[in-house]
């Protein structure tokens, strides 16, 4: 999988972590969508900054949004 490619899941991986804490009921389920939202984000992070130091592009802007 290329970077790109791994940004893209993270971000989906961060919606569905938002999704669940946004809908859920459970406080376990909350729990868990919190902690899932924390290493989505950090998972992007590092990813990103990886994109940026690497010059890798997507479309007509460096990887570095949000």
């Amino acid at each position: 999988m290329d970077l790109l490619q791994s940004i893209r899941q993270a971000e989906i991986q961060l919606e569905v972590a938002e999704s669940i804490f946004n809908h859920a009921e459970d406080p376990e389920l909350i729990d868990i969508a919190i902690i899932d939202m924390l290493s989505a984000e950090k998972k992007l992070n590092r990813l990103r900054k990886l994109a940026k130091k690497e010059g890798v592009k997507s479309g007509n802007y460096i990887t570095s949004f949000r």
